[in-house]
């Protein structure tokens, strides 16, 4: 039976307990804080702990979870406070912003191109739960007036601490990523802990008879990306749906397999991730776009014997929050990017990326190979890259994630739509 002395808390004449776990149905003896008959560091331990729940933070003692058969990290007592402790938080959970210190005045952005990496005219706080890093930019109010792009290896967060949080028709916010070019602000990659399930191409020496790659999966985030086409190696195959709960962006396309004359064709890159935060009302007359980029193709060859297209990164997040209302006019899209084609003996073209809600990114012209798969749009999946002996098409990437975190309701010019308490978009698909 288990006692004060043998959990380390003093005598075994203190008080008595009434639970041990379902192993032990027997009454435990266990002290009680401030007990004259436990020994000075177990008060230590006690004078802590309330130190630590007066503060917000959750208490774990592994000797007395362990006993009464809780989880335990095996350790030492900790105190886990809370995310923004000591700071001034903006949200909650994995959707929590912490500041040193409140702005005091307005904020303004025009026209421009950051990158979040270095975060000019903001500040760089850490993400949770496996995020990226976040560059905030914050004012009493905030006000954009021009396209606003960002890109780099931090999210975006546009913070107005008092006020209203404005994007204009002429103004708008871009951390959509596109093939050759940057990455969206907080793109995921392939060794995120969240994008390691989508797959490459198989390369030809890997696969069946043929001499040619498959095509990489498309990116899976809210909705699942399409497979990769079949060469002479398998085709990718897309990875299982997850809804995000912290600020990150997507996941990239799978690299199509190479074939024994030419590498396969990069996966394009997924979406960024922005969270715009309003104390006030949030305002959105210009477009928000976090779509992925299409996969690039492989390059031709004479005999034929080309790589597999890349598969399309899917579109990454855009979350909104205002602590009054949301006006809603703009376009807000985080959609797929298109898989690139197969070549064989004549060029392909990338996967295409998405200009609007309701405008898929269009999957690659294969040459001789198989053509690409159009990314998603809506609460579809990616389609499937095509299957062809001179090489296997990219899958297109998945729908990202938008959400209102307030909970208000946004207008039909929004894919995909708002997740709310589930998203319960389609799960993977057979090839």
């Amino acid at each position: 039976m288990a006692s004060c002395s043998s959990l380390g808390l003093g005598s075994d004449a203190g008080h008595q307990g009434t639970f041990c776990g379902n192993a032990n149905p027997d009454p435990c003896v266990v002290c009680a804080c401030g007990d004259s008959l436990c020994t000075p560091p177990v008060q230590q331990e006690c004078d802590a702990k309330s130190a630590c729940t007066a503060n917000g933070g959750m208490w774990s003692d592994p000797e007395l979870d362990s006993a009464f058969n809780r989880p335990t990290d095996g350790g030492v007592p900790y105190c886990e406070l809370p995310r923004c402790f000591g700071e001034i938080a903006f949200g909650s959970d994995g959707f929590e912003v912490c500041l040193t210190s409140e702005p005091t005045a307005p904020l303004s952005l025009g026209s421009d191109t950051i990158d979040t990496g270095t975060c000019p005219g903001g500040v760089i706080e850490s993400g949770s739960d496996g995020g990226p890093s976040l560059c905030v930019l914050a004012g009493t109010s905030v006000s954009v007036t021009g396209m606003l792009r960002a890109t780099g290896v931090n999210a975006l967060v546009l913070l107005a601490t008092a006020g209203d949080l404005v994007v204009t028709a002429s103004g708008g916010v871009d951390v959509s990523s596109h093939n050759g070019g940057l990455s969206g602000a907080g793109a995921g990659s392939a060794d995120s802990i969240f994008c390691a399930n989508v797959l490459d191409g198989v390369d030809w020496s890997n696969g069946w008879a043929g001499t040619t790659g498959g095509g990489g999966a498309g990116g899976s985030m809210i909705s699942d990306g399409g497979h990769g086409g079949l060469g002479g190696g398998s085709g990718g195959f897309s990875g299982i749906p997850v809804q995000p709960l912290s600020i990150r962006g997507g996941c990239p396309g799978g690299n199509g397999g190479d074939g024994q004359d030419s590498a396969g064709g990069a996966g394009g890159n997924s979406g960024g991730a922005m969270y715009l935060f309003a104390r006030g009302n949030l305002q959105i007359d210009g477009p928000l776009d976090a779509s992925g980029a299409g996969g690039a193709p492989a390059s031709a060859t004479m005999s034929g014997m080309s790589g597999g297209g890349g598969g399309g990164g899917t579109g990454g997040l855009i979350a909104l929050f205002a602590s009054v209302g949301i006006e809603q006019t703009g376009d807000i899209y985080a959609n797929g990017g298109g898989g690139g084609g197969a070549p064989g003996t004549s060029a392909a073209s990338p996967g295409g990326e998405s200009s609007g809600p309701a405008v898929a990114g269009g999957g690659g012209s294969g040459g001789t190979g198989g053509a690409g798969g159009d990314g998603a749009i809506g609460t579809g999946p990616g389609s499937d890259g095509v299957s062809n002996p001179g090489g296997g098409g990219g899958g297109g990437g998945g729908v990202g994630y938008v959400d209102v975190l307030s909970g208000q309701p946004l207008g039909t010019n929004v894919s995909p739509p708002p997740c709310g308490s589930g998203c319960g978009f389609p799960q993977p698909h057979g090839r």
